[in-house]
């Protein structure tokens, strides 16, 4: 009988995959528990479910640099004011300190 991939692998191989892509202890442990038990859809659906985690975060990162660009813009075309939120040119000399 052929070995899969993962048994070809060992331990410390997948543990050290795991780490890299990632996974904290108690997921690798329990992922290495579910190997051993030959769980492979339960294995996959953790390493589902870690991917998610990672793509969320890779979104709300993106969300944040969207926010830090459209700032950058705003600045360059000077269109942010410094006093109390207002987006205008002073229409006033009160307006001007």
């Amino acid at each position: 009988m052929r070995k899969t991939a993962s048994e070809e692998l060992s331990i410390q191989d997948l543990s050290e995959n795991l780490a890299a892509a990632g996974c904290d202890e108690a997921l690798i442990r329990e992922w290495i528990q579910l190997h051993q038990n030959h769980e492979l859809p339960a294995q996959l659906q953790l390493l589902q479910r870690h991917r998610q985690s990672l793509l969320d975060s890779i979104h709300h990162q993106e969300h944040q640099i969207c926010c830090l660009d459209y700032l950058v813009y705003r600045l360059e075309k000077n269109d942010v004011s410094t006093e109390g939120g207002n987006d205008h040119e002073p229409d006033s000399k009160s307006d001007i300190r």
